[in-house]
């Protein structure tokens, strides 16, 4: 099943090179992408912002939470972090985003009542999933140490395998991701 036109046609607009944070016209089309795959009746998009961490700095953190909406308690069932296309092509970046992916899993998953908790890195229409396990505590995929004497590459750009955009693998992907987190809930 393909996503219906009306949310890939809001992606058009935004320039896919940039490493801007500043271009707000991408978090619109994401809007609408997170209404389409968790439906507002039963699912609650809630986005975050996180100031620069130093003064001067103009990089932030957007974030989504989605929680379910079912029952007496919302609780996060599954998060989307986003950075700008152009931060896939920078070793620096890609490893701050991967960073900031695990740190989030720390923050997430106290009380944590659904069995897996998924977590979304997209780079530009690229994405990586992260995925946490309650029961073995394990996340996936497995941080690569930085080596202390060499520079290495701790979030290779290969992470960002899946693009939500392509009309295909990507796109496929993305709707079992989301399918996968409703039955999650169904199951509760």
């Amino acid at each position: 099943m393909a996503m219906p036109a009306y949310v890939s046609d809001r992606f058009q607009l935004f320039n896919r090179a940039t490493s801007d944070e500043s271009e707000w016209h991408w978090y619109g089309p994401i809007n609408t992408l997170l209404g389409y795959l968790f439906p507002p009746q039963e699912y609650e998009v809630a986005p975050q912002y996180k100031g620069p961490v130093y003064p001067g700095s103009v990089d932030f953190t957007t974030l989504y939470i989605v929680r379910s909406a079912r029952g007496s308690s919302k609780h996060p069932i599954c998060f989307i972090e986003i950075k700008p296309a152009g931060h896939l092509q920078e070793l620096a970046a890609r490893s701050a985003a991967d960073r900031q992916m695990r740190e989030r899993f720390d923050r997430l998953i106290e009380g944590l009542i659904i069995p897996k908790l998924i977590g979304l890195s997209a780079i530009g229409s690229q994405f990586a999933i992260y995925e946490y396990d309650r029961a073995s505590h394990e996340l996936t995929p497995a941080e690569i140490s930085r080596d202390t004497r060499i520079v290495n590459d701790t979030a290779p750009a290969a992470r960002w395998t899946h693009d939500f955009l392509d009309g295909g693998e990507g796109e496929a992907k993305l709707l079992a991701v989301a399918q996968s987190i409703r039955e999650l809930c169904d199951a509760l």
